[in-house]
């Protein structure tokens, strides 16, 4: 695959230059997560003709700060892919977690979402890809909370 990491802020500035001790981070473990997710998603795609997926990560408001001279980072980041987002879904994740309190924002601080590389750039996929960056202050602070309110957002998923 290559060298197909983050390697510049969202705004284009140089926030890291990999070396041949990444590469080989990325050619163990990053490409085969890859191999086996275009792997799933394409099975999947066969069996359904769609497929949703749920990048879910975290983040720190002290880290953004850091990297990034970003304020004010929201309880949740809703990450999208131009061609593969659906309007619907994000609008139901502002709605649900705002409705329960927490603060939301779209592309930021991080932006765009996991798309499997054997469908990246082609149209028409069926693949609906969505991050959700949960800011860890809102676990920290009430973790089973959090928990029933993530889980009670993803139940839209059985349907």
């Amino acid at each position: 695959m290559g060298w197909d990491i983050y390697t510049k802020t969202s705004d284009g500035k140089e926030m890291f230059n990999p070396t041949l001790q990444h590469k080989k981070i990325i050619d163990t473990i990053y490409d085969k997560h890859h191999s086996l997710l275009d792997k799933k998603v394409t099975k999947i795609l066969e069996k359904y003709n769609k497929c949703i997926i749920i990048d879910l990560h975290s983040y720190s408001s002290e880290l953004v700060l850091k990297l990034f001279n970003y304020k004010d980072a929201p309880d949740i980041c809703i990450g999208i892919e131009p061609m593969y987002y659906s309007e619907n879904l994000v609008n139901y994740f502002i709605d649900f977690f705002t409705k329960n309190g927490y603060s939301v924002k779209i592309n930021f601080p991080y932006e765009g979402s996991i798309v499997p590389n054997k469908y990246y750039g082609k149209k028409d996929t069926g693949i609906i890809s969505i991050m959700l960056e949960i800011n860890k202050r809102v676990y920290i602070k009430d973790f089973e909370k959090f928990k029933k309110v993530l889980n009670k957002s993803l139940e839209f998923i059985e349907y």
